[in-house]
Formats: structure tokens, C-alpha cells, sequence
């Protein structure tokens, strides 16, 4: 199926579909491929799967490997040192109905076991979904779990037809920015 742009698999989607180019195209600038900066100041860091655990974890003494027993890996993550929050971004491609409906509601469950693991050092936890446009297409079948991530489980919902989406559809305030 695909899109206009392109995005035909989930893998695809994960790699097109990223902060990374929000921020690259709107002045802001990476260093060493995970700190960002605006204006020379360090404002967060932006890491991918296993290095919330391989990284940011690690580098506060944390030994995952001991501490935990089940460990949820996070498509993206974005750390905001300004407000002290750490913003879980899950990734969902879908062409039709499938196993992603049964996965949206669980952000409550995930959202607090990231501030369980998280808050120990400091951070707040929002967890965002970043989801392919089916979901748009599709927004009358979604509308009561959407209801359920946004209202009840204070989760963010956002849909991307196309690789640009990403530069209107998350606002800088979404993830603690003005």
C-alpha cells in the first residue's frame, strides 16, 4: 500500500518518522549524534531503542541488567533537560486492522512503568504515539481508543500520512518546547 511519499513497512516508517528531522530542519543542531542544541545551549539528547538503557541509564550508574526484569525498548526517546522530562515515542505502522489495535491501550501500563524506572533519577515521563496515517483514514473506527490514550491514559496521539507530517503535526510544546 504505502503512501505519497513512500513509506510502504513499519521499519521504514520507525526510520523516516523522527524528531531527528524536526529538529535538524528548524534550526536546532545534533552533536554527536544524540545531544541537541539551539542557540549553542544544550537543550536534551535523542536516542533510539536500546540506548535509553546502553546510555542515558548507564551513565547514571544504572546496571539494567541487575535491576530489571522485563525492559520495554522505546522506538525513540527524547530527553528534555530544560523541563526535566523524558518523552517515550512509540512507533505504529498499520495497513489495516490488525494486532497495534489491541497494543494502543497498553500506553497507560508502559507510560508508568517508564516513571517507575525513571523518576528515580529526577524526570517526569510523557509517552507519545507516532502512528501511519491508517489510523487517520480510519479515525471513526479509533475514535473510542484514541479517547482512552489521550483522555484517560494522558498519552499523546499523533498521525503521519507522509515523512514531512513531522514538521506540522508535532508542535515543540508537545514535547516540552516553546
Amino acid at each position: 500500500m504505502g503512501n505519497s511519499k513512500g513509506i510502504k513497512n513499519g521499519k521504514e516508517f520507525e526510520n523516516c518518522i523522527t524528531l531527528k528531522e524536526k529538529f535538524k530542519k528548524n534550526g536546532y543542531k545534533i552533536q554527536n549524534e544524540t545531544e541537541i542544541f539551539y542557540n549553542d545551549e544544550k537543550i536534551g539528547e535523542l536516542l533510539f531503542q536500546y540506548k535509553l538503557y546502553t546510555s542515558f541509564l548507564k551513565e547514571k550508574g544504572f546496571d539494567y541488567n541487575k535491576e530489571l526484569g522485563k525492559k520495554w525498548i522505546p522506538d525513540e526517546v527524547f530527553i528534555n533537560e530544560k523541563n526535566k522530562k523524558i518523552y517515550i515515542i512509540e512507533k505504529k505502522y498499520q495497513e489495516c486492522a490488525g494486532s497495534v489495535d489491541e497494543k494502543l491501550p497498553n500506553c497507560h501500563y508502559k507510560k508508568q512503568w517508564y516513571k517507575d524506572l525513571l523518576n528515580k533519577f529526577g524526570y517526569d515521563v510523557e509517552f507519545i504515539y507516532f502512528l501511519s496515517n491508517y489510523f487517520k483514514e480510519n479515525e471513526k473506527r479509533y475514535k473510542d481508543i484514541k479517547n482512552y490514550v489521550i483522555n484517560v491514559c494522558k498519552c499523546q496521539w499523533h498521525t503521519f500520512k507522509n515523512k514531512d507530517d513531522i514538521l506540522t503535526e508535532v508542535d515543540y510544546k508537545d514535547i516540552g518546547l516553546d
